[in-house]
């Protein structure tokens, strides 16, 4: 049985070999190395690369995602005071980003942190703007 440095070195050089247009490679690569868990990230970026056309078409809906919230996406604003309280008793005062709870010396903060993808489905029949150019063949 591999070791999981193994796998994840083994999807990279899969990556490589591909010979993917930039950025693509450089993609994949963060994508699986910036992971909270780089194990199942390169599972499933090597489940999902059996051609370089798979591939392209990963990194594709991988840019769209980052583009819908990053580039498209529209800040929120801070919840009202019953929607905040809801939400603390809903999830046990407990933050979902780092699993601390909260105390009267560090109360949870329910606060918006990614933007809201506005255009998501309006944009979805037609991602235009995430196409790799295909530069190496």
């Amino acid at each position: 049985m591999h070791s999981p440095r193994q796998d994840i070195d083994g999807t990279l050089s899969l990556v490589e070999a591909l010979e993917l247009p930039h950025p693509a490679a450089a993609l994949l690569r963060a994508f699986i190395l910036d992971a909270l868990d780089c194990d199942v990230a390169a599972d499933h970026v090597r489940s999902r690369i059996g051609s370089r056309e798979e591939a392209h078409r990963l990194v594709s809906d991988w840019i769209y995602i980052v583009q819908a919230i990053s580039s498209n996406g529209v800040e929120l604003e801070a919840p009202d005071k019953t929607a905040v309280w809801e939400i603390v008793q809903r999830d046990g005062n407990v933050c979902c980003v780092s699993g601390m709870r909260g105390t009267l010396r560090d109360p949870l903060i329910v606060a918006p942190i990614l933007p809201l993808p506005a255009n998501w489905l309006k944009n979805q029949a037609s991602p235009s703007n995430t196409q790799i150019p295909d530069s190496k063949r």
